[in-house]
């Protein structure tokens, strides 16, 4: 797999670790972030990163500024994008599983290097479950294409039709599963130790 990462200059070094890390577990790694002492907006690695995902130069990416927000929103601007700005483990999972996203976003100055290489790991490591999902998916899809043609003012009737195109087994598969949404994250449900704690409580200590 073929990962491209982007940086402005605050994550030049959770950049340099990251990649490191990756590379040592089998990944190829394409750098189109910013250099050490280079002073960069984040917007610009943001969107070399998914411009070169929707050309099929690399197979995901990851992003880091400050917090990530800023990189990740200016590369969700690119159709066919679906970046995730994730702070903990559990998110970065479901980015995938649930969302299919592609771009995996961090902060630097919110998470420190251990905690993102366990971010990335569950990211690289999960896999899209479909089902359902797919449906909710090609709905964020359909969206991103109204807009690329000028229809943002669908109608109502409209918009339920499109639904209907995208299959009605994913609500059906749906109710029989139960309600969504009651998923927790095992930290939170206590069946897990939160890993950023346990983190802040070691450096406390």
């Amino acid at each position: 797999m073929m990962i491209g990462f982007g940086n402005d200059h605050t994550g030049v070094e959770l950049k340099k670790y990251l990649m490191a890390h990756l590379v040592e577990k089998g990944y190829e790694c394409v750098d189109y972030g910013a250099g050490e002492g280079e002073k960069v907006d984040y917007p610009e690695p943001g969107r070399k990163v998914a411009e070169a995902l929707v050309r099929g130069e690399i197979d995901r990416g990851v992003l880091i500024c400050g917090t990530g927000l800023g990189i990740s929103l200016a590369a969700n601007k690119v159709p066919g994008v679906r970046a995730a700005v994730c702070s903990e483990p559990f998110t970065a999972q479901k980015a995938v599983q649930h969302n299919n996203c592609n771009i995996i976003a961090v902060g630097a100055r919110v998470v420190g290097m251990e905690l993102a290489e366990m971010i990335v790991d569950a990211f690289f490591d999960a896999e899209f479950e479909g089902g359902r999902h797919e449906r909710r998916v090609n709905l964020i899809r359909r969206i991103e294409q109204d807009y690329a043609r000028g229809n943002s003012g669908k109608e109502e009737a409209t918009a339920e039709a499109d639904l209907d195109s995208l299959g009605k087994e994913g609500v059906a598969a749906e109710a029989a599963l139960g309600s969504p949404g009651k998923e927790e994250a095992p930290f939170l449900s206590g069946q897990e130790e939160d890993p950023l704690l346990s983190r802040q409580e070691e450096v406390a200590g």
